[in-house]
């Protein structure tokens, strides 16, 4: 059963900017990887308190670049 509906008969284009696959790493052990990701604000529990924190970007949804604006890192 269908659960929603648009008014175009066109289904909704993902963004090529928006990264689809990347891995976070913490203190150089991976924590957190998205295979097939569509959104463009989430957060990811590290659990821990870390000294390095990297992101290898791996695909986008087809643009060259990727494109950091903000990451915040909060504890607790």
């Amino acid at each position: 059963m269908k659960l929603h509906t648009t008014l175009d008969p066109e289904p909704v284009r993902i963004a090529s900017t928006i990264v689809k696959k990347f891995t976070v790493y913490a203190d150089r052990t991976p924590v957190y990887t998205a295979e097939d990701n569509f959104l463009s604000l989430f957060k990811i529990p590290l659990n821990r308190i870390a000294k390095e924190i990297r992101i290898e970007w791996q695909a986008t949804h087809g643009a060259e670049k990727v494109h950091l604006f903000s990451a915040d890192f909060l504890e607790g």
